[in-house]
């Protein structure tokens, strides 16, 4: 959803819910810092978690089930302790990149979108 089309939603909301009582105008800017507000403060993933997600969603067309799309995910990712000089694959790289709390939204992230494709 853009941030316009949250505007319109909450506006919507806002003027159903209040309606006359309020002028347009304060609603609608009431919608606007309601929405800036929803915007910054969910985290931005960065390239390499937006990597990692697209992966998942790879293969979980392969098996049907999200959480062992995860599973895959921390098998794939964690380099080998039989060959450390191996290179890292794309996959070991980005997850290696990521600290607890991206890994975190990451998985976060996965599993929002996946119950928004299911719902």
């Amino acid at each position: 959803m853009s941030e316009n089309e949250l505007i319109g939603t909450i506006y919507s909301q806002l003027l159903e819910e209040f309606g006359f009582g309020y002028i347009e105008k304060d609603l609608w800017m009431i919608a606007e810092n309601l929405s800036e507000k929803i915007v910054n403060e969910q985290p931005q993933l960065n390239e390499n978690q937006q990597s990692l997600i697209n992966w998942m969603q790879e293969n979980e067309c392969y098996t049907g089930d999200p959480l062992e799309s995860i599973s895959d995910l921390f098998l794939e990712a964690t380099p080998s302790d039989r060959f450390p000089d191996l290179p890292l694959s794309c996959v070991e790289a980005a997850y290696q990149s990521l600290n607890n709390q991206q890994k975190m939204e990451l998985v976060s992230e996965y599993l929002k979108q996946y119950s928004e494709q299911e719902g």
